[in-house]
C-alpha cells in the first residue's frame, strides 16, 4: 500500500482544536479539511459516541491487548457492513497478510494492493465508501481517529486469511462505534452524500469520483496548489495521489469557498 509523503503538511500552523470536517488554528482561523486524514475522518474529527465509548472502556482498565467481548463486537459490526466478505481480521500491521497474499498469488508486491480512487479495484484493494470493491479481499480505509491496525475482509471462496491479532478493547470499541457509525451514514446515503449538495463546484482540473477528488495537473505544480488552497482556508491532501475528500456535509459557507478555488459549476 502506498505510504504518502506528509512533507507538506510541516507548513499547516499548529492545530489547536478540530470538530467535524473543520480545523481550527490557535488564532481561530477555520480549515475545511479535504484531506481528513487520508480518509480516516470521513465521520469527522469527533464521531458521535466514540470519545464516550473509548473513556467508559479505559475506566475499567481493559486497554492491554487481551481477548475481550469489545474484539467481537467489534467483528460483528464489520461482518454486518461488509457481508460480501465474510472472513474478517483484524491485524497490527498489514505485512503478514501481505506476505499471504503474495503467496496466495493475489498479489506481487504491496504496490499491487490498489486504491480504487486511482486505478481498478481488481482482486485485492483498499476500500472506501461510496467506491467499487475489489473482486476477492479489501483493505478497509477505516473513519477511525488515530492509529488503529487494520482490517482485512476477503471471501470464502480464497484460502483462509491467517490468524488475526488481538486488538486493544480501547481500539476495538472505537472501530465498533464508527463502522455502526458508518453503516448508519451508508444506508441514509446510499448513493454519493456529494450528489445532494447543492451549487457544487466544477473541480476544474480535478477528476471526481464518487465523494474523492483526484489532481489532473503536473506534480510540479501540486505544492503550490496545496499552499493557496491552505491560504484560503482549505486543507489538501499533502501528496498527489491521495484523493481529496468531499466531506458527506458541507455549510454554505463551505461551498462559497469550494466554488472560488475550484470553479463555479453549472
Amino acid at each position: 500500500m502506498k505510504h504518502y509523503d506528509i512533507t507538506l503538511l510541516r507548513e499547516m500552523p499548529v492545530i489547536r482544536r478540530a470538530r467535524e470536517y473543520h480545523l481550527f488554528d490557535n488564532t481561530g482561523k477555520r480549515f475545511l479539511d479535504l484531506y481528513l486524514d487520508g480518509g480516516k475522518a470521513l465521520l469527522g474529527h469527533r464521531p458521535e459516541g466514540f470519545s464516550l465509548i473509548v473513556k467508559n472502556t479505559l475506566a475499567r482498565g481493559v486497554y492491554a491487548s487481551y481477548p475481550s467481548h469489545e474484539e467481537a463486537n467489534m467483528l460483528r459490526a464489520a461482518k454486518i457492513l461488509w457481508e460480501r466478505y465474510p472472513q474478517i481480521r483484524y491485524y497490527n500491521n498489514s505485512k503478514l497478510v501481505e506476505l499471504w497474499l503474495a503467496e496466495q498469488g493475489l498479489i506481487r508486491s504491496v504496490a499491487d494492493i490498489t486504491d480504487p480512487c486511482l486505478a481498478g479495484t481488481g482482486r485485492t484493494s483498499l476500500w472506501r465508501p461510496w467506491m467499487p470493491a475489489a473482486e476477492d479481499v479489501i483493505f478497509p480505509v477505516l473513519p477511525v481517529p488515530g492509529e488503529c491496525g487494520i482490517l482485512v475482509c476477503a471471501k470464502d471462496s480464497i484460502a483462509e486469511l491467517p490468524q488475526g491479532d488481538l486488538p486493544s478493547p480501547v481500539n476495538a470499541a472505537g472501530i465498533n462505534r464508527c463502522l455502526w457509525n458508518l453503516t448508519a451514514l451508508l444506508k441514509k446515503s446510499p448513493e454519493c452524500p456529494a450528489d445532494s449538495q447543492r451549487q457544487l463546484p466544477a473541480f476544474a482540473g480535478w477528476c471526481r469520483k464518487a465523494n474523492y477528488l483526484l489532481w489532473e495537473g503536473e506534480n510540479a505544480d501540486y505544492p503550490s496548489v496545496f499552499r493557496r488552497f491552505l491560504v484560503e482556508g482549505v486543507l489538501l491532501p499533502p501528496d498527489p495521489d491521495c484523493p481529496a475528500v468531499l466531506p458527506p456535509v458541507l455549510t454554505s459557507g463551505d461551498l462559497k469557498i469550494l466554488n472560488k478555488l475550484f470553479g463555479k459549476g453549472e
